[in-house]
């Protein structure tokens, strides 16, 4: 009986022990096929080639930070970055679509296999990525190509390669600021028009591009502006609860001032100051779905810059990346977005 209960043990830690094998990737961080449900953070950094400098160019790191863990737990070297590093990941399928280069000069759409390694670009053509992200298992971006001036909303076809644009002859419309709401289902877009851009009054006077706030749904149908101000520069926008949109702002695009943090309150169209207490500025902001947790990418009052979790409630700020060791060569932390796992 004592031995047939051994024998059970044994084969018991064996079997774990198999089993924590195979959750582990090649970073030696568990493998997000087996990750529990929940909200996580994916960061976008970079890091030279090289090791050292950019005399041979950038390279994308992507970062899967556990909100539930408090820790990064997996790290992804997906390829070199020509303009400007985008990423976002396909959970159910285990694949990353970024924003790559083959050249140093412009930029493809490539798609990163997380359980092999290998990455395929799957677009050839002059583009620019400024966002990436799955909404409801589709993958959206804002996107220049080759012969477009301005960045617009499109829906990438993952397995065909299609990609519909919101207004594929519209070149004069500017979309920055891409986000996702499930709270309203709606996407938040910030625009404003290049030939206004480009005009003597904001080159030469304002130095602030007028700008709009859109929503609209998630297969670009019923854009409604809800906001548009030429009074100062908005950088970014997020919408925090149904009737409340954060916008990130300074007093002009040549601004030597701190980028700061205003709350829109939609039906009024009221504006008020946003006070996060510990932060000197911010450069990326994210609301957390709790309603309860404003996640910021930025520098604090030591001018320490990081990813904060700041407590609305509590008014706590904490850097989530303290203590963490960036791979060799780290350069920096561009964006990030926030990511739901739900079962499947």
């Amino acid at each position: 009986m004592k031995l047939s209960l051994i024998i059970i043990v044994c084969l018991a830690i064996i079997f774990s022990i198999v089993q924590g094998i195979k959750s582990m990737n090649v970073n030696g961080k568990h493998n997000s096929a087996i990750k529990p449900p929940g909200e996580y953070l994916q960061i976008i950094g970079t890091r030279y080639v090289n090791l050292k400098d950019d005399s041979e160019g950038d390279e994308i790191i992507f970062y899967l930070y556990s909100i539930a863990d408090h820790k990064i737990i997996e790290t992804h070297n997906l390829g070199q970055v020509a303009l400007y590093p985008a990423a976002a990941m396909d959970d159910k399928n285990q694949k990353i679509y970024y924003s790559g280069s083959n050249n140093k000069l412009f930029d493809n759409l490539f798609v990163y296999d997380i359980k092999s390694g290998k990455s395929e670009q799957i677009t050839n053509d002059k583009m620019l990525f400024n966002d990436l992200l799955f909404v409801k298992e589709k993958l959206l971006g804002t996107i220049a190509p080759q012969g477009k001036t301005v960045l617009q909303p499109a829906i990438i076809d993952p397995v065909h390669h299609d990609i519909r644009y919101y207004n594929q002859s519209d070149d004069d419309t500017w979309f920055h600021s891409f986000s996702y709401s499930p709270m309203t289902n709606k996407l938040l877009c910030l625009t404003c028009s290049d030939k206004e851009m480009r005009s003597p009054k904001v080159r030469e006077e304002t130095f602030i591009r007028p700008k709009k706030i859109l929503l609209m749904n998630p297969d670009f149908s019923e854009a409604n502006v809800i906001y548009e101000t030429d009074a100062f520069e908005i950088r970014q926008t997020r919408q925090i609860d149904k009737d409340h949109i954060l916008m990130i702002t300074n007093d002009s695009m040549i601004s030597s001032g701190n980028r700061r943090i205003q709350i829109l309150t939609i039906s009024s169209g009221k504006l008020a100051p946003f006070y996060v207490e510990g932060l000197l500025e911010s450069q990326s902001i994210h609301p957390g779905y709790d309603e309860e947790h404003l996640y910021i990418l930025g520098r604090n009052s030591h001018n320490q810059f990081s990813l904060y979790d700041y407590n609305i409630k509590t008014k706590k700020l904490d850097d989530l990346l303290a203590g963490y060791s960036f791979p060799e060569g780290h350069k920096t932390i561009v964006d990030f977005t926030l990511f739901v796992y739900e079962t499947q």
